[in-house]
């Protein structure tokens, strides 16, 4: 199951390196310039314990549709929706919130846009204990392999700290996870 995960993520990564090495060294970011941002991100981890028994499994998948505006080659500000489907021993658990935050562009190299974001974010979860959750830091590091002016690719890594203390499931939670996504760029009229 690892070995398969490690194998999708390299042909995944190859194929957008492979991609954007044919784009051109520049960034359709500047003042002004809107960006759509639809994007997945998911983690799954299993737990053996040493005194034997079950397995413990845990699943986390994160659909986020953030909006940024750029004031600049390199700076943008973000807000975004987002949708949590969280499975943790035998229990699963949707929330949906919203986000608030920045991201940092660095210089593009070989059609590939290198970027780290991080974020402050909200959920509320559905069902009958309908906890609320404060995500703080929401953070990634990643990259944009551009498909022309107006298009990219984005790979990324996240990290995730999940804060409520008056949660009946637990008080907090941190994940680790590999987001895909594209961006659609559209400059001011």
């Amino acid at each position: 199951m690892r070995l398969a995960r490690i194998s999708s993520f390299v042909v995944l990564s190859t194929a957008v390196l492979g991609v954007s090495l044919a784009g051109a060294d520049s960034t359709p970011l500047a003042n002004g310039v809107l960006e759509f941002s639809p994007s997945i991100a998911f983690t799954r981890s299993s737990v053996s314990p040493l005194s034997g028994g079950d397995a413990i499994s845990a699943t986390h998948i994160n659909l986020r549709a953030d909006v940024a505006r750029a004031f600049n080659e390199s700076f943008q500000l973000t807000a975004g929706l987002l949708a949590q489907h969280s499975a943790r021993m035998g229990t699963a658990r949707n929330a949906a919130g919203a986000s608030f935050g920045a991201q940092y562009n660095f210089t593009p190299q070989s059609g590939m846009l290198p970027f780290a974001s991080a974020a402050i974010g909200v959920v509320q979860y559905t069902g009958d204990d309908s906890d609320r959750a404060l995500l703080l830091p929401m953070m990634r590091v990643g990259f944009r392999s551009m498909l022309g002016d107006s298009r990219s690719v984005n790979v990324s890594v996240g990290y995730q700290h999940e804060s409520n203390p008056e949660s009946l499931h637990e008080s907090s939670a941190d994940v680790f996870d590999i987001g895909v996504g594209m961006s659609l760029f559209r400059a001011p009229r």
